[in-house]
């Protein structure tokens, strides 16, 4: 053993890991909308659970990730302690499936085509063709790019995997590793502590067992010592979500110890079974040494055997964690958790739905001045302030986040949604400030003993239906990404702005023949400003829509396209249009 053999060692395992990190993000960043629908898709079925925590950790390569995702999620409110449990469990098997890969490293052939299945030389393949799609792919095509680096990621897995067989291979021959071996073989509380010891300081089950199977390759390791530091490590990644709940809320804690037990009393009931059944039986193979293969089948069998014993106490488990974590959570739960920005995709959509939530409370504003403080009843005033200071935020919140959000890797589309993002809240949070200003000025003219005519109001009220109108279309279009009612918007926005015209001039001219109190006509014609404004900021949110579909065409520009629009008028526009117009333009009275 020399310091070459040692520093082979723990090149190969950064090289390992560095690998294991591009082939993840990348899988992730392919497979972004289709996680998206499958945790969208969970239930309090627990089977659903444990197929999802198997699929996203299948993908992502990386049990950790999935539980730390699970626990940003719980913290979010967005899943139930029910439908977490199941989660983890499956992440317990998906993550199996590293090891399963590194097991073609036992491959032997003569055959050529059969040789280079070995890991050794498919390391090669995998990255020639990583480097040849990634340089010959344009830099908005995400599915070649994200393909290329998986590919990448995956030979350096492979080269790592290698490397470290190559210097485990060196150590083998020294006197004093192989004795180090023999001297925990019939300790396995010992072995156990290890795997979890080695598993808490990397923060990866997967590095673990390849390191494992790295050391199979000597020739020195035996069942009685792979098998019990297999059931170990799962309890050492345990760590990576007791530290991302820190600062969580309760059920999020809550969520990091269903983990901790989960793995903990598998451990300690399986490994009891196995002992004690070698007691009775005295396994023959319990000396026998084991090969990658065989670490990677019994991983695996671990694994699926713990979940089907624990799966009947899944609702003991979340009692046990709600008994560890008493009381409940007070504070109000925000969709922005931290813990989802290393799944970014994932983090995106959180960031959609935050601003719908922004949004809606816009139009709740909108609801109050149409219903109430147009009716002279402004004791709703407080609830509008309240709900404008919630927005502010909001978008402070949502703002502070994004801005995290961009320094993550994240997939082209992802990165341009993002980039709309900015200009979505701007439009939104506009829309509050004009509904909270319109009810000022409405109340300001009130306290000085002056009314708005009863046509005045009355127009008001009709054009405040319009408006409420445009701006659930709006949210409906940018929160269901819906191109089709994006398309309406703008036709309609357009009979907002003709009848906000035509009342303006037809005051103006009242105005100017002294027909009208100058000062509550100033407010009026102010007021119908303002919810020609609301109009312009729905018809900003359905371009940024439009636009969403047209990531891709670099030709696309928002103001062009709005020109287009208005210059060709489709039919179909013309046909929207004039529904619009016919639907609204017959309240309106003289004022």
């Amino acid at each position: 053993m020399n310091i070459l053999d040692i520093l082979g060692l723990v090149g190969g395992l950064s090289i390992f890991l560095f690998g294991r990190k591009i082939m993840s993000e990348n899988l992730d960043k392919l497979a972004s909308s289709k996680m998206r629908n499958i945790i969208e898709t969970l239930t309090g079925n627990v089977f659903k659970g444990i197929l999802v925590g198997m699929v996203v950790t299948a993908v992502i390569h990386c049990s950790g990730a999935t539980t730390v995702m699970v626990v940003g999620l719980v913290n979010s409110g967005l899943m139930s302690l029910n439908q977490a449990v199941g989660v983890i469990m499956g992440a317990n098997i998906g993550t199996t499936v590293t090891a399963q890969m590194l097991r073609l490293g036992d491959i032997q052939a003569s055959a050529w085509y059969i040789q280079i299945l070995n890991t050794r030389y498919l390391a090669f393949l995998f990255l020639a063709v990583g480097v040849l799609i990634s340089f010959s792919s344009s830099p908005e095509n995400d599915k070649l790019i994200n393909t290329g680096n998986i590919c990448i990621g995956l030979g350096l897995l492979f080269v790592g995997m290698t490397t470290m067989e190559t210097s485990a291979t060196g150590l083998s021959h020294s006197p004093a590793f192989s004795r180090s071996f023999l001297l925990f073989q019939n300790n396995p509380v010992l072995l156990i502590l290890i795997g979890a010891f080695v598993t808490a300081i990397l923060q990866s089950s997967t590095a673990s067992v390849g390191i494992l199977q790295a050391l199979a390759s000597t020739g020195i390791v035996t069942y009685s010592l792979a098998m019990p530091i297999v059931m170990g490590l799962h309890i050492g990644t345990c760590v990576t979500a007791i530290l991302s709940s820190v600062g969580a809320n309760k059920n999020a804690r809550r969520a990091a110890l269903i983990h901790l037990y989960f793995n903990v009393i598998g451990a300690i009931v399986l490994s009891s079974a196995i002992y004690g059944a070698d007691k009775i039986i005295h396994f023959t193979f319990w000396n026998n040494i084991v090969s990658r293969g065989n670490i990677a089948d019994f991983h695996s069998m671990f694994n699926i055997v713990n979940v089907l014993v624990m799966l009947p106490f899944n609702k003991l488990l979340v009692k046990l964690a709600d008994i560890s974590v008493q009381g409940s959570d007070k504070k109000n739960i925000s969709l922005l958790d931290e813990r989802l920005l290393s799944t970014t995709s994932l983090a995106v959509h959180q960031c959609t739905r935050e601003i719908v939530n922004m949004a809606n409370i816009a139009l709740k504003n909108c609801y109050i001045f149409r219903n109430e403080i147009l009716s002279g009843n402004f004791s709703k005033l407080s609830q509008i302030k309240k709900n404008e200071n919630q927005i502010d935020y909001l978008e402070d919140e949502i703002l502070s986040y994004l801005g995290k959000l961009v320094e993550k890797p994240m997939s082209y589309a992802d990165n341009q949604r993002t980039s709309l993002m900015f200009h979505v809240i701007n439009d939104f949070e506009r829309i509050g400030d004009h509904i909270m200003n319109i009810t000022i000025e409405l109340r300001d003219l009130t306290s000085q003993d002056s009314n708005l005519s009863n046509a005045m109001t009355s127009n008001i009220y009709n054009l405040t239906n319009g408006v409420i109108e445009l701006v659930e279309m709006s949210i409906e279009s940018y929160d269901k990404d819906d191109l089709e009612i994006a398309a309406k918007i703008e036709p309609f926005e357009q009979v907002i702005d003709f009848l906000t015209d035509s009342l303006k001039e037809q005051h103006i001219e009242r105005l100017k023949s002294k027909e009208l109190n100058a000062s509550n006509g100033i407010v009026y014609l102010e007021m119908l400003g303002h919810l020609e404004r609301v109009a312009d900021h729905c018809s900003n949110v359905a371009l940024a829509v439009v636009q969403q579909h047209n990531i891709y065409d670099e030709s696309f520009n928002r103001h062009t396209y709005k020109r287009l629009i208005h210059k060709t008028e489709s039919n179909e526009y013309i046909k929207i249009y004039d529904e619009y117009l016919m639907k609204y333009a017959s309240e309106f009275v003289s004022s």
